[in-house]
C-alpha cells in the first residue's frame, strides 16, 4: 500500500518472458533494455486487436485492463 507504479519493469518483463512473448505499449519512457519488446501500432484502435489476441494483459493502465476484461482476456492491473 502507498506504492505507485511498477518499480522493476525490467525484472517483471524478464519473468514474464520465461512463459510468453511480451509486447509493450507505453505512454511514458521505457528502459533501453526493453525497447525490443515495444510494439508499434499504426493507429490507436489497433490496440484492441492486440488485446483481443493476448493471453494476458499486465500493466498500470486501468482503462486497458478494463477493456481486456470486457474482451474476456485476463488482466492484472497494478
Amino acid at each position: 500500500m502507498g506504492e505507485k507504479g511498477i518499480k522493476d519493469k525490467v525484472g517483471i518483463i524478464r519473468q514474464l518472458e520465461k512463459h510468453a512473448k511480451v509486447y509493450i505499449t507505453a505512454e511514458g519512457s521505457i528502459p533501453e533494455e526493453l525497447h525490443k519488446n515495444i510494439i508499434t501500432l499504426k493507429q490507436k484502435r489497433d490496440l484492441f486487436d492486440v488485446i483481443n489476441y493476448a493471453d494476458l494483459v499486465f500493466g498500470e493502465g486501468a482503462t486497458i485492463a478494463s477493456e481486456a476484461a470486457m474482451l474476456g482476456v485476463p488482466a492484472v492491473y497494478v
